[in-house]
């Protein structure tokens, strides 16, 4: 039987956050201290930034796309040793835009530049299962919005990527976080009362303390939080939640509602193809 955690308390009984502010100066809050350990990589705060319907968007993302080699090298190789030439890289990424789309090419470019600011070890969450939710989330999110129109794919393929993201940093920076939320919770899913009481904060706050941190848009961040807590208080974070329901129901080999069956049916082919292109992108975004 795995013996109960000791966890730290305060002299009034309370529970201590387990990232102490540092001694003397200006207090950092326990999420912001969580956060800076995951950088974002350079070519993200110009990614979340670039829309199809902008003009020269096309040669806007090719743009960051060659200044960033080493993220092009992950979108396009499913191994190792398939690094594109420099003098090459231009034609390469113009190709690959005709062939699968501005917006195919962009979702990928995202999902390898957040990939990227993760990168280590996890302790209890596994980390190919993560990744594979969440761009399935992204996936069949933006399928969805794309009945909306008005760019609504192209945000909640980059909001969905995003939903759990507060669950991954908070695993990432130690193995004690977890297992305090279990102590606390039991067998019961976690409330955000118990996640207060394990950390001193929710996990929805890091999230968005992660990807404000990042620079990314206010509507894409508060979407992204409220999609985790189930919220749907926007257009853009409703999508979300039916594409994590949606994500959740593929995974686990069932077929989703109709009404996103009839989107992801009529759009993107059978949720089986769909899965098998996530799982073909993943092949190359997560090498290490």
């Amino acid at each position: 039987m795995r013996a109960k955690l000791a966890l730290p308390v305060d002299p009034r009984g309370r529970l201590m956050p387990l990232v102490p502010p540092p001694a003397g100066g200006h207090a950092v809050r326990p999420v912001d201290a969580i956060a800076a350990r995951y950088p974002a990589h350079p070519a993200y705060y110009d990614l979340v930034r670039v829309r199809q319907d902008q003009p020269d968007a096309e040669r806007h993302l090719r743009a960051i796309l060659e200044a960033h080699p080493e993220l092009v090298e992950r979108m396009v190789s499913a191994g190792r040793g398939v690094m594109v030439g420099r003098e090459d890289l231009g034609h390469t990424l113009s190709e690959g835009i005709e062939l699968l789309g501005f917006r195919a090419v962009h979702s990928t470019a995202v999902l390898t530049a957040v990939v990227r600011s993760f990168e280590g070890d996890t302790h209890h969450l596994d980390a190919m299962s993560f990744w594979r939710r969440a761009a399935l989330t992204g996936a069949t999110g933006g399928v969805i919005g794309a009945t909306i129109g008005g760019g609504m794919d192209e945000r909640a393929a980059v909001g969905g990527l995003m939903v759990h993201l507060g669950w991954l940093a908070l695993d990432m920076a130690g193995p004690d976080y977890l297992e305090r939320l279990g102590e606390i919770s039991g067998d019961e899913p976690p409330t955000e009362t118990d996640e207060m009481d394990a950390f001193g904060f929710v996990v929805r706050d890091l999230t968005m303390a992660v990807l404000r941190r990042w620079g990314t848009p206010e509507e894409l961040v508060e979407a992204a939080a409220d999609a985790s807590a189930g919220l749907d208080t926007s257009p853009l974070a409703a999508v979300i939640l039916r594409g994590l329901a949606a994500a959740d129901s593929i995974l686990a080999g069932e077929e989703p509602e109709d009404e996103a069956m009839h989107v992801l049916r009529g759009r993107g082919g059978s949720p089986g193809a769909l899965l098998t292109r996530v799982d073909a992108l993943l092949a190359g975004v997560m090498l290490q």
